[in-house]
């Protein structure tokens, strides 16, 4: 029995299927650390509800800092606590954009709150929450050492409050090295990035009269194509660019010089969503996955999602299953934090807050989590018919539920003889009730095909899916057998 080549691998869909038509949906790869450890895919987790704030609104920002959890649900700021409970604390306005929080300096009880380009402070002792401070000033904000930062795009103005105090904006700034105006404002700590259209500076805190300036040499060849793109995981940040060569693409930076990590495969991706969508209206967010820190990149009007794993260098796609219309949208998250001993997330449309939960292998809304695997083609040697006669998963079985949906787990298997044009009808291969941790997951006599042989593996019943490869035997297999 063969191995099946490149079956653990990232999404890599190229221009050509070809050259390659995998796709890794709703799973993510895992290296081992030590040597005689194999790498193996596994699914991210579902979402278990904490909370719902209201029925049928966004939740467009979450934040946690020094016990306080906040929330801007649709155009209502809420404090959430541990006992999924929650309290109002007043109304902003509201538009598309996700809404932002941040806290000031430690003892200082304010934050202040950018929704629907407005800014408003929130006094933490009395829980009041001001009129805007900031009128159409406040696309997004940040704060460094007490001061808070407010960008106006339209203008470039980035606007700087007094210290520990949101109400009172004395001091100004615009770009000067560049003709390009600032578009995005980012803090990571001890730095602003300011990002224009095409290219972008990092500032710092002088302690001069006048705060902020602009690092020596901190200039870089990358603007912001999706001003809600940019975020911070792990030790970088990383967002959406474009530049004077390059309309989208996505980088990192570690330190202040961004390299690109799009693949091939992505930037095929965003040439398409340029010509038939936007990406402009791009948002990221931030979170860690046992032990695998992801930036997930969502399109809504081009409905797709991507994740990048910071951990391996790797992408996959990530989506909720809609089954009327039987494709994938989106994935519905907008917002996280880490709060209560939980990964608390926010996203589109019902108003709810939910936490990660490996056990709770359901979306949301109770639909199924649907985990799809397709490995590169195994292509036919020349002049000669590919005859499969035996295909099996390396999985972990017996993993089943003791009742409902997952007590009779299973896995379904198409096949394509056109590298993924059009597929064979579904046959599935029982994955093992609970406790049956011998059940093999076989297919027997998969047919006969003129070029190439693609599986497609798909499983949506509740449980854990860990898959560690395929084998396959057959005749008229071509390179790499």
């Amino acid at each position: 029995m063969a191995v099946y080549p490149g079956f653990i691998a990232a999404s890599n869909q190229l221009q050509s299927p070809r050259a390659d038509c995998s796709r890794l949906i709703n799973l993510y790869l895992e290296n081992s650390d030590v040597q005689t450890g194999r790498p193996a895919l596994y699914g991210i987790p579902g979402q278990r509800s904490f909370l719902t704030v209201a029925t049928d609104s966004d939740v467009r920002a979450l934040y946690a800092m020094n016990d306080r959890v906040l929330s801007v649900v649709g155009s209502t700021v809420v404090e959430l606590f541990a006992g999924a409970t929650s309290m109002t604390l007043g109304t902003v306005t509201k538009n598309a954009n996700p809404a932002q929080i941040v806290f000031a300096a430690q003892g200082i009880q304010r934050a202040l709150i950018a929704s629907g380009n407005n800014a408003y402070e929130l006094n933490l002792s009395t829980n009041v929450l001001s009129a805007p401070v900031l009128t159409g000033e406040a696309r997004q904000i940040g704060v460094l050492n007490g001061i808070a930062l407010a960008l106006d795009p339209s203008t470039g103005r980035l606007q700087l409050s007094a210290q520990d105090d949101f109400t009172t904006w004395p001091d100004a700034a615009v770009r000067s090295v560049a003709p390009d105006t600032w578009q995005a404002v980012h803090v990571k700590t001890p730095d602003i990035w300011l990002i224009g259209s095409q290219s972008g500076d990092v500032w710092y805190d002088t302690g001069e009269s006048f705060p902020f300036a602009q690092r020596p040499g901190a200039t870089f060849p990358y603007g912001i194509a999706a001003p809600f793109s940019i975020c911070s995981v792990g030790d970088s940040v990383l967002w959406l660019a474009r530049n004077a060569e390059t309309a989208a693409t996505v980088v990192q930076a570690r330190g202040y010089v961004p390299k690109v990590i799009a693949s091939y495969a992505i930037e095929t991706a965003l040439t398409g969503y340029l010509q038939t969508s936007r990406v402009d209206d791009a948002e990221a967010l931030g979170c860690e996955i046992n032990g695998h820190l992801f930036y997930v990149l969502s399109f809504p009007s081009a409905n797709v999602t991507w994740a990048y794993d910071l951990r391996t260098g790797l992408w996959s796609e990530w989506g909720q299953w809609n089954s009327p219309l039987n494709r994938f949208d989106r994935w519905l998250p907008r917002v996280t934090c880490q709060a209560f001993q939980r990964t608390l997330i926010g996203g589109s449309g019902s108003g709810a807050i939910a936490a990660f939960d490996d056990r709770t292998i359901t979306e949301l809304d109770g639909g199924e989590l649907r985990r799809v695997r397709i490995p590169p083609a195994i292509q036919a040697a020349e002049h000669r018919r590919l005859v499969v006669d035996r295909f099996e998963l390396g999985v972990d079985s017996g993993v089943g539920t003791t009742i409902g949906q997952g007590s009779a787990p299973r896995v379904l298997l198409r096949t394509s003889g056109d590298f993924g044009k059009t597929w064979s009808n579904e046959r599935y291969a029982e994955l093992g009730a609970i406790g049956n941790y011998e059940q093999e997951v076989v297919w027997n006599r998969c047919g006969s095909f003129l070029r190439s042989f693609t599986p497609e593996l798909v499983i949506t019943d509740p449980v854990a899916l860990k898959m560690t490869g395929a084998s396959i035997i057959g005749t008229g297999f071509g390179q790499g057998f």
